[in-house]
C-alpha cells in the first residue's frame, strides 16, 4: 500500500496518484545485465494514458472485465 496512513479513507479522498503499468520498456543490454535503476530523472520519462487504457489484473474477474473491454474497443 502506497498509502498505509490512509488505509481507512475511500480512494476518492485520496490525492491523485500515478503508476507504473507496465506497457513497455527500451534498454540497452548491457544496462538490463548490470541492473542499473531504470527509472531515474535523466533517462526515464512518463506517457499518462486514461484510466479506461489500463486494468490491473489480479482476479478471474478483472480478465473478464478487461476481455469486455477490448470488444468494445474494437
Amino acid at each position: 500500500m502506497i498509502f498505509p496512513s490512509k488505509f481507512d479513507k475511500r480512494t476518492q479522498d485520496i490525492e491523485e496518484t500515478f503508476h507504473d503499468v507496465g506497457q513497455f520498456y527500451w534498454r540497452r543490454k548491457e544496462d538490463w545485465l548490470i541492473k542499473k535503476n531504470i527509472f531515474n530523472n535523466r533517462n526515464s520519462a512518463s506517457i499518462i494514458i486514461p484510466k479506461w487504457r489500463a486494468i490491473d489484473i489480479d482476479t478471474l474477474d478483472d480478465w473478464k472485465l478487461a476481455e469486455k473491454m477490448m470488444k468494445i474497443k474494437r
